[in-house]
């Protein structure tokens, strides 16, 4: 089996892993998640996984969350609630985790 060969469109800007460094589980997509999700819940959920510690933990507040994602109240608690609902973050009033993804739906 040959290693297919891609063009890279800008050589002097390929990624690399940072520090700090966060990830987005792939089987978000694959498992049909993040179909699921409003636009503000992904965009939650993408910041939460962005700032969350390396259990998931993230000490950002509402309002700030607020502000940085230039959420209403209503548009954070609807967010907020999806992504509980969807087994994908945890709350208790003043910290998230965001938590590893439920088990695969069964074929």
């Amino acid at each position: 089996m040959s290693m297919r060969h891609v063009k890279i469109l800008r050589p002097n800007r390929v990624r690399m892993i940072e520090k700090p460094f966060a990830w987005i589980p792939f089987r978000l997509l694959t498992d049909g998640l993040l179909g699921n999700l409003s636009i503000h819940a992904k965009a939650l959920y993408f910041f939460l996984c962005l700032v969350a510690d390396r259990d998931g933990v993230s000490f950002y507040g509402d309002k700030r969350i607020q502000m940085l994602l230039h959420f209403e109240t209503a548009d954070l608690g609807e967010a907020r609630a999806q992504l509980i609902d969807n087994d994908l973050v945890a709350y208790d009033g003043r910290i998230y985790q965001v938590l590893s993804l439920p088990a695969p739906p069964s074929p």
